[in-house]
Formats: structure tokens, sequence, C-alpha cells
């Protein structure tokens, strides 16, 4: 008399989780129509899928032995099949927002680092984020600050890909800044030449912006009597690459004209 092998279908049930950084495995199964264990049979699973970062539809395999009351094993008196479910860890989501700064312009690129991120969206334990800026800002305006962020785990190894991240942009202003110029002043005999008074004053209050340089031209030329007012054209300039560039939108300017005084003659 032979014995004839019991059937038993074990359906592996699927899984669908979110990233949190821990390893994942799964033994949940159920078994087939019209499939059970022999009376006092106990099964007993061996997890072979294991996976901690984001995948999708991975194979959940598992190994079954099966022991009787006495403890003895038994797998083998049963025609068992396992069909396989499958494992998703989905990306983790947090969102991040960058802060608002504003900035007084000085010729200089600067970078804004510092965010918030989401009590609604935490990271996963143990795991630390840093961010930084997209884009560096340097000449006056107002600017969306994009962000890029990178998250290791406590062994510091990068785990950005199990993220999805959204960030918030903060906003970046650059201020003018202020600069006050006085033209010198002088005062002549009418001789019947023309006489220009050049020289200016920068306010110790209101300084140019490090390694710029304030360039007046076009001074007036006055010949006759009278007290005229020393106007002058100007530029603000720099150094960028061997290349002189203006940098004068960079400023509130406010000029004083001095007084060029050219007296009657006796």
């Amino acid at each position: 008399m032979s014995l004839v092998k019991r059937k038993l279908t074990v359906n592996v049930l699927d899984k669908e989780v979110v990233y949190d950084g821990t390893e994942q495995s799964f033994s949940d199964y159920e078994l087939g129509d019209d499939t059970t264990f022999a009376y006092d049979d106990r099964p007993v699973t061996e997890i072979i899928t294991k996976a901690t970062e984001v995948c999708e539809n991975t194979p959940i395999d598992l190994k079954l032995k099966i022991f009787n009351a006495s403890g003895e094993e038994v797998t083998d008196f049963y025609d068992l099949k396992v069909n396989k479910g499958n494992l998703t860890i989905k990306k983790r989501e947090i969102e991040i927002t960058g802060r608002n700064f504003e900035e007084t312009y000085d010729g200089k690129p600067h970078t804004f680092g510092e965010f918030d991120l989401s009590e609604k969206t935490p990271l996963a334990d143990g795991q630390e984020i840093t961010v930084a800026a997209a884009s560096s800002f340097t000449v006056v305006g107002e600017y969306e600050n994009d962000l890029t962020a990178t998250i290791k785990d406590e062994n510091n190894v990068d785990v950005s890909k199990n993220y999805s991240v959204t960030v918030f942009p903060g906003n970046v202003t650059i201020n003018k800044r202020e600069l006050k110029v006085v033209t010198a002043s002088d005062t002549f005999t009418y001789d019947g030449e023309a006489h220009s008074v050049e020289g200016f004053t920068i306010d110790e209050t209101t300084p140019l912006a490090e390694g710029q340089e304030f360039v007046a031209s076009g001074y007036g030329r006055f010949t006759h009597a009278g007290e005229y007012e020393n106007e002058i054209t100007f530029d603000v300039t720099s150094t960028e690459n061997s290349e002189t560039v203006s940098t004068k939108n960079n400023y509130e300017i406010t000029v004083t004209a001095g007084t060029v005084a050219i007296n009657h003659r006796d």
C-alpha cells in the first residue's frame, strides 16, 4: 500500500508598506481552497524574502516546514505548492519649506539653506537630512530659493532614493545698498576761462561694497560769474574675471552736489 501525499497550497499574501529604514520581511499566508494541514500538524515558516529599500512587486518567497504533534518533520508527506506574493515598499514622503531671507547687496554670492521639516512628514528613525540651496544670489532682486535634500541613515549611508521630497521654496530678497556721495566745492574769480571742480566724498556710514569703485566723470565746466551745483555723471564698477562691470544698479545712490562759485572780477 503506497502513501499518497497530502496536497497543500500556500498563498503568500501581498504586502505594501512605507519605507521606514528597517528590514521588512513577511510570512503571512493563507491556505488554498480545500487544502488543510493534517490533524495536529503545525507549520513553521522560514522567511526567504527580506528588503529594506524601496521596491515594487518584489516576489515574496518563504519556505514552509511541517511538524506533527510529536515534533517530527512531516513536510515530505505533503505535496506542497507555494504561490509567491508581492512586496512593495513605497517611498517615504516628506515636506520641507525653505525659510525667507533678506540681505543687503555686498557684491558677494549668498546661499540660504535653512529650512523647516513638516512635523506631519517625519524622517525614518535615526536618519538625518541635509539641505543645500540649489543656487546662490548676488545682485539685487527677489528670488525663489529652491533647495536640494540629502538624507543619510545612522551609518552615514545616503538613503535619499527612498524618499519623495516635496520642496516649498523660500524667498530671497537682495536689497539695494545705500550710497551717499558729496561732490567737491570751490570758488574762483572770473578770468574768462572754464573751470571745473573734481572730487567727491563718500559718506563713511554708507561705504561701497568691498572691492568696488565709485567712478566720477562729466564734471560741469563753468565760465561766467555765478554759483553752480557741481553735478556729475558717475558709475560704480567691479572687476569680475579680469573685466570691469557696472554694479550701479545694485545701489540706492544719493549725490549731493557741491558748489562751484565764480566771483565777479573787480
